[in-house]
């Protein structure tokens, strides 16, 4: 039987957010987009003045974001999803839906207004530009910048009229396009190994410049001039009467005063609650996750029944990958720079980077090129290994090892040459891990090609793969892996199940599974040998070795993964932002 549990993390992620006019035409309310699980964005206007704050529901999309307050004083959102375009208006206090931006984008980023009463959009999909008449209403689809780019991520007006595009991830660089002469062109960023995405930021004076790598360049003449010094960035967020607001968060926001005092302002507002991303059962017995955007790391008991949200456990913006368990003390890995911290929930939480900090955030991987860590273990060695894979516009994923005493750390990317690794696990009393791969690169530069799958057996003593297969023909990624009984078994895209025998180093079986849809982390096997997938929004158990499969429950729009609580037979998951539990 199914039971719903809750909803862990009342919050919203912001995603956008700008500075605009009220109702009455006054510049002094700051306009927020907040994600929402499964419901409709959150629009929410704070008055600085009043210190009132208004939740308004969108039409459609999780998310946005895009906030932009244009000069007839509505403010537009872009979402992502549908990449719809919508339009709010202080004074009829409601939201307009004007539809799809373009067609074959599922985001809008960004917006930017020319001197010609128009405002443009940058969008995901085909890194396009959509121009949007604030007049007439009419879009315009401006096309694509480059026919290898699917990121147009942030857009400006420059001195010159002109607009700019900030373009990623591989190659990195900048759209143009000209309003006058209706003309548009890419301009390569000169550092040509460059990959990602470019800072891009005005000064006091509106000079616009691009940042990348502690590099300065000012942006003029359609073209990259190289910049030596120091840049004072113009705020954004600046009130009629002069106030800044410097931090903007869930909750609460700082305003800096034109006299240089600082007032913390806490609002309200309402949530439908933040999406569960994954779980994990602590030392301590509870029941651990994460939520995405907002990050935000959580705790169930299931002695007491008691849901806490805990806070943030490091500086990533996304949400935890994976969580494992060192002694007392719980690890955590978190997307984007692939972020390890350490937390021990006997102790009172006190976030920070240093000595005595609960949780103490250890190390960022992006140091070597990584952005998700997808999975975590601990081998015979005592170290933690990470599956992780690059970050945006780069290739070569990389097997991390990370000690939990000392923080020594060493990294082995390119282990699977271009590809990257989505699962690990131990082999109990022996020198081995398991490694699954995946053909996954950093966003913005896979090439539409796939290899399958490889499994690599890694000696953590002589410090090498051993061996290395390919279980699954047409296996695109190694879900998941879990050891049982002499075997390694692993979850493969497309509902296939292998089992791996390390000593003979080669797969025994390939079972096809009757689900299309595996879900993520996905697979799990008891002390009794009883294994439970899922995928196609149902649990299935199969007991081992013979292999039979039984339907266990059926949850409807489930589609990321479970954790097994065997102590008390029951299986946790997450549908949107709450919680479930099934009896086993």
């Amino acid at each position: 039987m199914v039971h719903m549990i809750g909803t862990p993390v009342r919050e919203g992620g912001i995603m956008g957010h700008c500075v605009g006019k009220d109702k009455n035409g006054k510049l002094n309310t700051l306009y927020m987009s907040f994600t929402q699980a499964g419901k409709p964005l959150a629009f929410v206007a704070l008055n600085l003045d009043t210190r009132e704050a208004i939740t308004y529901r969108a039409p459609r999309d999780d998310g946005a974001w895009g906030t932009y307050a244009a000069s007839d004083g509505c403010v537009y959102i872009g979402t992502y999803g549908t990449g719809s375009l919508y339009k709010f208006d202080p004074k009829k206090e409601k939201i307009e839906d004007l539809g799809t931006g373009i067609q074959s984008e599922s985001y809008i980023w960004d917006f930017a207004e020319d001197d010609y009463g128009n405002l443009y959009g940058c969008t995901y999909g085909n890194g396009k530009l959509l121009k949007y008449n604030l007049k007439t209403g009419e879009k315009t689809d401006l096309g694509r910048f480059h026919e290898k780019l699917a990121y147009s991520r942030h857009v400006f007006k420059h001195k010159s009229g002109k607009i700019i595009c900030s373009m990623g991830t591989s190659p990195l660089g900048i759209g143009i396009y000209d309003p006058v002469t209706d003309e548009k062109k890419f301009v390569p960023y000169p550092d040509t190994e460059a990959t990602g995405f470019l800072r891009i930021f005005y000064d006091e004076e509106g000079n616009l410049y691009s940042e990348y790598a502690d590099k300065l360049y000012r942006i003029d003449n359609d073209s990259f001039i190289p910049f030596e010094g120091k840049v004072t960035e113009k705020p954004r967020l600046v009130l009629e009467d002069g106030s800044k607001i410097t931090k903007v968060a869930s909750g609460s926001i700082t305003l800096e005063k034109p006299d240089g005092t600082t007032e913390n302002i806490e609002y309200t507002y309402d949530s439908a609650g933040a999406e569960i991303f994954m779980l994990h059962k602590g030392p301590d017995g509870k029941i651990y996750g994460s939520t995405a955007l907002p990050l935000k790391m959580f705790s169930y008991d299931p002695k007491t029944g008691k849901m806490e949200n805990l806070g943030v456990p490091c500086s990533a913006g996304g949400e935890i990958y994976s969580m494992v368990n060192v002694g007392e003390r719980l690890f955590t890995a978190a997307y984007g720079h692939a972020i390890v911290s350490a937390y021990d929930p006997s102790k009172p939480w006190n976030f920070g980077f240093e000595e005595g900090n609960n949780p103490r955030q250890i190390h960022a991987f992006v140091s070597h090129g990584q952005n998700r860590p997808k999975q975590m273990c601990v081998a015979s060695d005592g170290n933690i290994y990470i599956a992780t894979t690059p970050c945006y516009g780069q290739v070569s994923g990389a097997l991390c090892r990370l000690n939990p005493v000392t923080y020594e750390y060493k990294v082995w990317r390119g282990i699977v040459e271009d590809d990257a690794l989505e699962s690990v696990a131990a082999i109990p009393g022996t020198p081995y891990i398991c490694a699954g791969s995946t053909y996954e690169t950093g966003l913005g530069i896979y090439d539409g090609n796939y290899r399958d799958a490889y499994l690599l057996l890694f000696d953590v003593e002589k410090e090498e793969v051993v061996h290395r297969s390919q279980p699954v023909k047409g296996g695109k990624l190694i879900v998941d892996l879990h050891y049982y009984n002499g075997l390694m078994y692993g979850l493969v895209s497309g509902g296939r199940l292998f089992a791996y025998d390390y000593v003979k180093r080669e797969t025994v079986t390939v079972k096809k599974l009757p689900v299309n849809n595996v879900l993520w982390p996905g697979l799990h096997i008891t002390e009794k040998g009883v294994l439970y997938f899922a995928g196609d929004q149902t649990l299935y158990r199969m007991n081992l070795p013979e292999g039979d499969i039984q339907t266990v429950e059926k949850v409807p729009d489930w589609i990321l993964g479970f954790v097994v609580d065997e102590e008390d037979n029951k299986l946790y998951g997450s549908v949107k932002s709450t919680l479930f539990c099934i009896d086993l």
